[in-house]
């Protein structure tokens, strides 16, 4: 078994790492941030596991075409594929925060490539892009629509 822990770094359950894929299972429970390695020194019951940081592909946006913005401010939802052919969702705030504070790689597939996905800011406003500056040309806006 290995010890799953939330965000305080409390042991709050137990899973077997071999029979659940971990990115996924961390990533559809947000209260969780981490299961801990047997092999690591720590406090925590033997037989634990860390997962390493997740990469993630955007499946889907949803736009907010009536918004202010033009470029990727207007994303209100982004989808990736989950259990089962089930879109989760997430804001882009959401996303954000895996990709700037808990370092998780987002992808975006757009005309054959991979562009990894970047955190931005406006004002107190988090969202994210796969452009250096904001553009109506970004390829998260050229995902389809969830």
């Amino acid at each position: 078994m290995d010890c799953v822990l939330n965000t305080e770094g409390e042991f709050v359950g137990a899973v077997r790492a071999s029979t659940v894929d971990l990115p996924t299972y961390i990533f559809e429970r947000p209260e969780i941030t981490s299961i801990v390695p047997r092999h690591e020194p720590t406090h925590l019951p033997p037989d634990t596991f860390l997962a390493s940081m997740a990469r993630y592909e955007v499946k889907c946006v949803t736009i907010d075409y009536g918004s202010q913005f033009d470029d990727c401010r207007c994303i209100e939802e982004i989808g990736f594929p989950a259990k089962d052919g089930v879109t989760a969702t997430r804001t882009p705030a959401q996303v954000y925060e895996l990709v700037e504070e808990e370092g998780h790689t987002v992808i975006v597939g757009y005309r054959g490539s991979e562009i990894e996905v970047v955190g931005a800011t406006h004002g107190s406003m988090k969202y994210v892009r796969t452009e250096p500056t904001d553009t109506d040309e970004d390829s998260l806006l050229k995902q389809p629509s969830c």
